[in-house]
């Protein structure tokens, strides 16, 4: 058999096969590796008023919910990823504040939110009830009224007019002493 009739063929990645006046160089292609098809998302919670983390806060995304660590961290694997324009509504709750929601569009892999929580005003208590006092200091003798006696209650000190009155008001409703002070008066 002669030279010319010898087929030899070798392949692998970059192999040249050679035969008869044939020579074919032989590839592979590369696969592209998989897209991700999921997303972690790292949440980070602080109080917007003082930038401290908040720890405990609740964190929902994609009907899964976890607390915040001490660094008021929390992290979420493997949610579903398939269309970055999709919009994911994530929302945090904590007792003390105002609850939020905030949209994210995942991406595939490592994603974060920083979310500052508002403090809410504590309620402040209802106002204590008051009233009004008129009183009217006489003379035990003669009946007749004191003008400028000086009566006190609840650490206010009036003193009364020409008609022996002084009126008291937003007294908060309770007991107290009235103390009467006049000179020439026991």
């Amino acid at each position: 058999m002669e030279n010319s009739d010898k087929k030899a063929l070798a392949f692998g990645l970059g192999a040249v096969a050679v035969g008869a006046g044939i020579a074919v160089l032989v590839s592979q292609k590369a696969k592209a590796s998989p897209s991700p098809t999921t997303a972690t998302l790292l949440v980070t919670v602080t109080d917007s008023e003082t930038g401290l983390p908040i720890s405990g806060a609740q964190v929902s995304v994609a009907g899964l919910s976890l607390n915040t660590n001490t660094s008021g961290q929390c992290i979420f694997t493997d949610l579903p990823f398939t269309d970055p324009n999709e919009i994911t509504i994530v929302t945090i709750m904590m007792g003390g504040y105002t609850t939020m929601q905030q949209s994210i569009n995942l991406t595939a892999g490592m994603n974060t939110l920083g979310i500052q929580l508002v403090p809410t005003a504590p309620t402040p208590p209802p106002p204590a009830a008051t009233a009004s006092l008129t009183v009217t200091v006489t003379d035990s003798v003669t009946g007749q009224p004191v003008s400028g006696a000086q009566v006190s209650i609840a650490g206010m000190a009036l003193n009364t007019n020409s008609v022996g009155q002084c009126i008291f008001t937003g007294i908060p409703v309770g007991q107290y002493e009235i103390t009467v002070t006049m000179a020439g008066y026991l």
